[in-house]
């Protein structure tokens, strides 16, 4: 059986309900941070990589 509902409970329960959405909320906040940071490390690199053959594509355009 649940027990009665009284003030201090129901404070309570919605402290820990705030916390829980607190949480999931930072959770979610550091996937996207970690996402983030994924897609700008692809970016950095196919950059780079870009770079590097249009270096190759005009060394070899003078030979």
């Amino acid at each position: 059986m649940t027990e009665p509902s009284t003030p201090e409970s129901d404070r309570m329960a919605e402290k820990a309900k705030k916390t829980e959405e607190e949480l999931l909320a930072a959770q979610a906040e550091r996937q996207n941070r970690i996402a983030l940071e994924d897609t700008l490390k692809r970016q950095e690199t196919a950059t780079q990589q870009d770079a590097q053959r249009a270096q190759e594509h005009g060394q070899q355009s003078k030979k």
